[in-house]
């Protein structure tokens, strides 16, 4: 495996240690994939350095490998995606010390998407990093003519730190799939594991884990239209420092265990509803038990479904 700019650090790809935080959407990628219903692109939401980045790459070797179409395939074309040297398999990564994805780098990609893949089903492209403040306006605006009309062997993977930061235009034009934040990740990371930044393995004074198995069962109540359930949820969470992020956290676990059944989809929609609402939520000072509420009583009425 490569560390050098054009690829991504051995420890980001650590499957032993990521593992558990990307398991569920990757069974859920691979489904889609059976089914034929992976999109032309999907935005991949979540911490740098906390799974996104494997996730990627696992779910680009399913794309790439038709044989493969389960998560963690151990095979030769496997582990030469995995060390950045298969060539339909690109990793797009900012230069510079603002880790910005220039246009001219936008239109390479956009001179040799109408290629064939060289070995594989597909040819992926990773972008990591389309936050907007990666991602500047004619970078972005120039990559949207790819999103608008791609070539049918093409696939992205856009990897943002929530769906939020990613322009309206870009998210609008993906799947999304959110991934846990550096609170919910202590849940799955043994203590010796875990990052300084989510070593706390307490919120409120309970366990991250007991946290989320009660937002999980809250939430199956939610989605059977069940009001208390909801307005319960909220005021537990609504208190908590990362009330939102932990509740999304559960939707997405809920998400990868229900399969590709309509509730599974709603668990995955409710979570990157959540996580989009909790970047506003902080910079603006609202009331996260609003929030919360807010957006639990739209999929209580079935609103969100419509």
């Amino acid at each position: 495996m490569t560390d050098d700019a054009g690829w991504f650090s051995d420890e980001s790809l650590n499957r032993e240690r990521w593992r558990a935080l990307v398991e569920s959407p990757l069974e859920r990628v691979g489904e889609a994939l059976i089914r034929g219903r992976f999109p032309h692109a999907l935005l991949l939401s979540g911490p740098e350095g906390l799974g996104r980045e494997l996730m990627a790459v696992e779910t680009a070797i399913m794309m790439v490998c038709e044989e493969h179409s389960k998560p963690w395939a151990d095979s030769v074309l496997a582990q030469r995606v995995r060390a950045g040297t298969h060539p339909d398999v690109v990793a797009l990564r900012g230069e510079g010390r603002k880790n910005i994805i220039k246009i001219d780098t936008i239109r390479q990609v956009a001179q040799q998407a109408p290629g064939r893949p060289f070995e594989g089903r597909f040819r992926v492209w990773i972008l990591d990093g389309v936050d907007s403040a990666r991602l500047p306006t004619p970078a972005a605006n120039a990559f949207l003519k790819l999103l608008e009309e791609p070539p049918p062997h093409v696939r992205f993977l856009l990897l943002a730190a929530n769906p939020q930061s990613a322009l309206p235009t870009i998210r609008s034009r993906c799947a999304h799939l959110v991934l846990p934040g550096t609170v919910a990740a202590a849940k799955y990371l043994e203590d010796n594991e875990a990052p300084p930044e989510v070593a706390h393995r307490t919120e409120g004074g309970a366990p991250v884990s007991e946290l989320v198995g009660s937002a999980r069962a809250g939430i199956l109540k939610v989605l059977d239209g069940n009001v208390p359930a909801a307005i319960h949820l909220a005021t537990v969470f609504g208190e908590a420092e990362h009330g939102l992020e932990l509740v999304a956290a559960a939707a997405i676990g809920l998400a990868g265990e229900a399969g590709g059944d309509d509730r599974a989809d709603a668990c995955a929609s409710l979570a990157a509803e959540l996580m989009a609402s909790d970047g506003p939520t902080r910079a603006l000072g609202l009331r996260p038990s609003r929030q919360i509420l807010s957006i639990l009583l739209r999929w209580t009425s079935g609103e969100a479904r419509r």
